[in-house]
């Protein structure tokens, strides 16, 4: 069976930040949790690197990937994220330091909720 990959998209800025952000992000989520990722595109009809983070994750990767985000998004915290799985998804903004539980429990839901 085909594992279905975890969708990371960017809700509330510019079709061209989106490209930087999702790069970027990408690139801490390799680092951080040695995950592998590929970038899709929201638009097939263009010619960017893409706009939405695909990742297989699992339980065992949550925490790492979590914590990646989180880092990453205190630099970031205008951005809005959405993660979604098969019909499960949640949303994270203004995200503080304090909040890797918040962000833990959400991808531990989508991971449970999509076996």
């Amino acid at each position: 069976m085909k594992e279905q990959k975890t969708l990371i998209s960017f809700d509330n800025v510019s079709f061209r930040d989106k490209q930087v952000l999702a790069n970027e992000l990408a690139n801490i989520l390799s680092k951080s949790a040695d995950l592998q990722n590929e970038l899709l595109k929201e638009r097939p009809n263009t010619q960017d690197a893409g706009t939405i983070i695909a990742v297989i994750l699992g339980a065992p990767a949550v925490v790492a990937v979590s914590k990646g985000i989180v880092n990453w998004l205190i630099k970031h915290r205008e951005v809005k994220l959405t993660f979604k799985k098969g019909d499960s998804e949640f949303h994270v903004e203004n995200i503080s330091s304090n909040d890797l539980d918040t962000i833990i429990n959400g991808l531990h839901s989508l991971v449970k909720d999509n076996e």
